[in-house]
């Protein structure tokens, strides 16, 4: 009991700090946009794009890195070169403002935001590795604090120059990491280790969410109706309209609390319609400039924006729980495609704010025609897509040592040399041995294929099921190599394959079997009858399958 008590502690402390970093993420990206740029993009109005874009660049760089060299994802070393090209960004961004410098401002603009998409990854890391009801509560339990700061800087009505906002900026990401790193370290380290993600989505395609899933489509959707509101708040909010932005978060926090409910798909659809409302009340500011309907189009896009923000840190959350392996590579990707969905937005609220004091009508035909695409593609182009089912559908990656190799650009001129690394410990078992087993540690700890007394023996079950279920010659060859547990880059040297013809191989394969990951696939060999006869039980259980 003590035991427990002492570990259900150390869990608690990790939400803590996981939510109180997130926290300061929230409020630094706050003080970013509501006291940096727009003082900056006095100077040079392109500021702001150019530092969206910069850090859309280095979110993408995290994330081919994360998922083709892993090994390169060394955390001391990023967060030193993030951190030190922050502070000599925020120092020129300070200083071309004040001395009115547009070369140092356009010096210090592209590597103004990437301390923030590092921080958010390593935040998204860190939820990866607490209890699902704790990363759900710590969410929106960040959002609060950070309203609860911004609410306290508007009522001590503290106006922030732009060189205390820059240090005030750096500070809280610096305060951020302090508190998250310990945490998202342990899911870092093992992505270090690991074989390349690009190598284990061929054999295991259900570990990973693909770059196609409709989710990275609602990002950049949500993203760019974010890019309509942060363009908005070059004029200020009223307090009663910040506490109505408010709102979305907090009663979603209340019931998360109370009731223990919590629906990603029932905040998505609450989102889409917050969202929708916002451009619904777009035209009453462009046509009578009014005050009232400037606030409440503020009040519902920031409140849409807030909340899907939070769903998406909670997917990153929950995907990344799944599979450890692709948490940083997916958190990189969808923070990638919600930053160019900003940098899209602003550029077209800004357009149609221009246009409208020539030509009213045609901004409000404008609005109105992003409006119809934004309901349009969420109620009819997603179909039945259902973020907790994506979410389930997510399956643990299997590293275990037979999967655990990946051929360096020296190893892999050599023709037989990752064949050999691979093959070492299961052929030395099976080939040739009549009472040789694959033992159950060698697969990950799996149940092992002890039923095999020999090679032969193997290759029959496998050339069985390959009959059975309709697999081409090819297919056949691909297939026998994944029931041995070999990855994708053994088998393209093997079979003289390019890694996307492997990969559709493999699908193909998937699909026919019913399976979802090679593990599955292993498991289904081992199942497998020897003999020229099964029963009756087996062959109807079987023909079950498509």
């Amino acid at each position: 009991m003590e035991h427990r008590d002492t570990n259900g502690g150390a869990l608690a402390s990790q939400a803590a700090r996981t939510c109180t970093a997130l926290a300061l993420v929230l409020l630094s990206s706050y003080i970013l946009n509501s006291a940096l740029f727009p003082p900056i993009a006095s100077i040079m109005p392109i500021a702001r794009e150019i530092s969206t874009y910069g850090g859309v660049a280095f979110s993408i760089a995290v994330a081919v890195v994360a998922w083709q060299r892993p090994s390169l994802m060394n955390e001391a070393v990023w967060s030193a070169v993030v951190f030190a090209t922050s502070i000599a960004s925020a120092a020129l961004l300070s200083w071309g403002t004040v001395a009115n410098n547009t070369l140092a401002i356009l010096l210090g603009s592209p590597l103004g935001g990437i301390a923030g998409i590092w921080l958010s990854v390593l935040v998204g890391s860190a939820l990866a590795s607490l209890e699902n009801r704790q990363a759900i509560i710590a969410t929106p339990a960040a959002f609060l604090i950070s309203y609860g700061a911004r609410v306290g800087l508007m009522v001590t009505g503290v106006c922030l120059s732009v060189p205390v906002a820059s240090a005030l900026f750096i500070a809280m990401l610096i305060a951020s990491y302090v508190l998250v790193r310990p945490i998202a370290r342990t899911t870092l380290c093992g992505i270090h280790d690991s074989v390349a993600p690009t190598v284990l989505n061929v054999t295991s395609p259900s570990s990973y969410l693909p770059f196609s899933s409709f989710i990275y489509t609602a990002i950049l959707l949500f993203a760019i109706a974010c890019g309509f509101s942060v363009s908005g708040e070059v004029q200020e909010m009223m307090p009663a309209t910040v506490l109505l932005s408010f709102l979305p978060v907090t009663i979603t926090f209340v019931i998360i609390v109370v009731r223990g409910l919590f629906s990603s798909d029932s905040l998505y659809a609450t989102a889409v319609l917050l969202v929708f409302a916002g451009f619904l009340t777009a035209p009453l500011a462009l046509f009578e400039n009014d005050m009232l309907g400037r606030q409440a189009n503020a009040a519902l896009f920031n409140g849409g924006s807030d909340l899907f923000t939070m769903l998406l840190y909670c997917l990153v959350g929950a995907v990344g729980a799944r599979n450890k392996l692709g948490a940083a590579s997916m958190a990189a990707s969808a923070f990638a495609v919600q930053w160019i969905g900003i940098g899209i937005g602003a550029p077209i609220a800004q357009t149609v704010a221009a246009a409208s004091a020539n030509n009213p009508a045609a901004a409000a035909w404008a609005t109105m025609a992003i409006a119809f695409v934004f309901v349009a593609f969420n109620y009819v182009g997603n179909g039945r897509f259902s973020f907790t089912q994506m979410i389930n559908s997510i399956q643990p990656a299997h590293t275990d040592p037979a999967t655990l190799y990946e051929p360096t650009s020296e190893e892999s001129g050599h023709g037989d040399f990752a064949e050999r690394h691979v093959e070492k410990n299961l052929d030395e078992q099976v080939a040739g041995n009549a009472s040789a087993t694959i033992s159950a540690d060698l697969l990950g700890g799996n149940p092992s294929i002890a039923a095999w007394n020999s090679d032969e023996a193997f290759a029959q079950a496998s050339a069985q099921v390959a009959k059975r279920f309709g697999l081409t010659t090819r297919e056949t060859e691909v297939f026998e190599l994944l029931a041995r547990g070999r990855t994708s880059p053994v088998i393209q040297e093997k079979l003289v394959l390019s890694h996307n013809t492997v990969k559709t191989h493999v699908r193909h394969i998937y699909a026919k079997l019913d399976v979802h990951s090679q593990q599955e696939l292993i498991s289904l060999v081992e199942n497998e009858p020897i003999g020229p006869h099964c029963s009756e039980k087996d062959t109807a259980r079987q023909e079950k399958r498509p």
